[in-house]
């Protein structure tokens, strides 16, 4: 990361190497710091921007129909802390957890434009 810290290592670098405790890891577990290593200083504030849009769709629907869009976006960007890589790299059922909740949250503001 230090070697490239503005666009990253690319999409294409796989993580490989073994931790203090002898594990071998091939994921960062966290999609933040997957898109810091990855997608570099640029990449992880264009992840932070699409997630604060989110936000402020979910917050200001919060005393509406839509009030628990806020919690159900707050579970998917915890999890995103530890598990999230596994929705980019490997999408299953948690796949859902994360884009679902950002969805519902930006389809909000796309509703009331119109």
């Amino acid at each position: 990361m230090a070697s490239q810290p503005w666009l990253g290592r690319g999409f294409s670098y796989e993580l490989d190497f073994i931790n203090y405790s002898g594990e071998h890891i091939t994921t960062t577990h966290s999609v933040y710091m997957g898109a810091l290593l990855k997608g570099g200083i640029v990449g992880l504030l264009l992840l932070l921007a699409i997630i604060a849009c989110g936000l402020w769709q979910a917050w200001r629907k919060r005393h509406t129909d839509s009030r628990y869009s806020l919690a159900i976006l707050f579970y998917a960007l915890v999890f995103m802390a530890s598990q999230g890589m596994f929705i980019i790299s490997n999408p299953r059922e948690t796949w859902v957890l994360f884009w679902l909740p950002l969805g519902i949250a930006l389809s909000k503001g796309l509703a009331e434009k119109r």
